[in-house]
């Protein structure tokens, strides 16, 4: 009897670890990543997109400028049909590796929420607010255990799927980090919405 219920214990163990395995392995022939083409946001002046792509994903690139004050915001999306292309890197990567130190964003600069984190970036005389959220078509989540089991259900369904981060960033470092805060930050709450809609009818 103890034997039959190791030998279960084995089998389970062995398909949960295909299964994982699967789930980080780059598809065969994933499709081409893509993205929202138009975003408008009411108050704010959208710039033309531009996109690169690195490391088997798409950087796309749209710079906002705010019509009341002048100061502009940048939105990032990093998209994949491969999750581990995004879901791999948190946030705070690319400042990491330009030499940036990192630290979570103080609650009194950016309102909490369950669906978007914030960090702050330093170097030297640099500050840099970043406001970011992940996603994919069923919705936006965190990197964490939620996102990489869904992806193991499209990798075993064979479904396809789009995950992205997106981030808004605004330089800091003025009188007025306060306000350039909750500007990013309502621009953040504007666009990400809009960006998990356009992925969900995607």
């Amino acid at each position: 009897m103890q034997s039959i219920r190791t030998r279960y214990v084995v089998l389970i163990a062995l398909l949960v670890s295909a299964l994982a395995i699967t789930a980080v392995a780059d598809p065969a022939a994933a499709n081409a990543p893509r993205w929202p083409g138009s975003l408008q946001v009411d108050g704010w002046e959208a710039a033309p997109a531009t996109s690169e792509e690195a490391n088997g994903a798409v950087y796309v690139t749209r710079d906002f400028r705010d019509a009341t004050s002048g100061m502009v915001a940048t939105l990032t999306i990093t998209t994949s049909t491969v999750a581990k292309r995004v879901y791999r890197a948190g946030p705070e990567v690319p400042f990491l590796g330009n030499g940036f130190e990192v630290e979570p964003a103080p609650r009194s600069l950016v309102s909490p929420a369950s669906d978007r984190g914030a960090l702050i970036a330093r170097r030297g005389e640099d500050r840099f607010l970043a406001i970011h959220t992940y996603g994919e078509r069923r919705g936006r989540f965190d990197n964490g255990v939620v996102a990489w089991g869904l992806n193991v259900f499209d990798t075993v369904f064979d479904r396809p799927n789009d995950y992205y981060l997106a981030r808004v960033v605004v330089r800091l470092g003025s009188d007025d980090d306060a306000a350039h805060a909750r500007l990013a930050t309502s621009l953040a709450d504007e666009l990400f919405p809009q960006i998990a809609t356009w992925y969900a009818q995607a």
